[in-house]
């Protein structure tokens, strides 16, 4: 997923005026001139109400989208002329992205790995959304711990997978993964991948990990705890945040079990093999 993103942006992602790929996939490729219900915009993207809202507001403020009322309580979001712009100009950025990140793992290998994507993402219950994205701000789980904004989107037809980005493909496998994930851990796949598991047991300088809600809801929660001042703060694990630490591995690998009787063997082993040649060829391209 880093790699597609980072493909995304040296396309211009993410540099203004261009949106980045989160509010392309999770906001601005459901809309159009004409709108759309804002009441139908968190099943069209796959994500909680609260993070529509927070995506709306932030496009809103760009002048990419625009809110109109249509009645007491009503209204829909639509694209303004300057995002009707910004939307034709991403999916050719979109496009040029996706084959500088094929030319750069391979063509086979890219190749292997869509295939085994759209395999597995067929079979999903659940539809997902096109760029991994949490509950809220201040929640980094996907469907939120206590949250009623969230609701499932069922998958329906034998093609929801054609004609996707490899970078949707992608989304759509880890935040199914990371969904089952968090039904075994108290912390988000995201907070545990990306944060408790770079904390080393002599503990690691807080602004490595950066200033994120996630970090703070992980010191309150107890899980990390710091020591010292201003920047030269330490974070260190408690043993809340040994127990997700070590539980990690096993907790993922139970996952991928679950997967293996839910979509079959030879999907998940497809899979794999796929993702260790794209990796194989990224570490010999250097």
């Amino acid at each position: 997923m880093g790699g597609l993103e980072q493909a995304c942006a040296e396309q211009g992602a993410g540099r203004p005026p261009v949106p980045s790929l989160d509010m392309w996939a999770n906001l601005l490729r459901v809309l159009t001139p004409a709108g759309i219900d804002r009441r139908e915009l968190p099943a069209a993207v796959r994500l909680s109400k609260r993070a529509v809202r927070t995506r709306v507001s932030t496009a809103v403020r760009h002048r990419w989208v625009e809110e109109v009322a249509t009645g007491r309580g009503e209204g829909i979001v639509r694209l303004t002329p300057q995002g009707c712009k910004l939307a034709a100009r991403w999916e050719d950025l979109l496009r040029a992205a996706e084959h500088s990140w094929q030319a750069r793992v391979g063509l086979p290998q890219a190749g292997k790995l869509r295939a085994s994507l759209e395999n597995l993402v067929a079979a999903f219950p659940l539809e997902h959304p096109h760029y991994p994205a949490s509950y809220g701000p201040a929640d980094a789980s996907i469907t939120g711990g206590n949250g009623v904004d969230w609701k499932p989107v069922y998958r329906t037809g034998e093609n929801s997978t054609l004609d996707l980005p490899v970078s949707a493909l992608v989304s759509q496998s880890l935040v199914a993964l990371a969904m089952d994930y968090e039904e075994l851990s108290p912390v988000a796949f995201s907070l545990s991948s990306t944060v408790i598991r770079q904390i080393a047991t002599k503990g690691r300088r807080l602004l490595e990990l950066g200033r994120s809600p996630g970090v703070s809801a992980l010191i309150r929660h107890g899980f990390i705890r710091t020591s010292g001042h201003g920047g030269q703060q330490i974070a260190y694990l408690t043993h809340r945040g040994l127990d997700v630490h070590r539980a990690y591995e096993d907790r993922v690998l139970t996952v991928e079990n679950r997967w293996r009787r839910q979509f079959g063997s030879e999907r998940i082993a497809a899979l794999l093999c796929a993702l260790e040649e794209v990796q194989r060829s990224l570490r010999q391209a250097g």
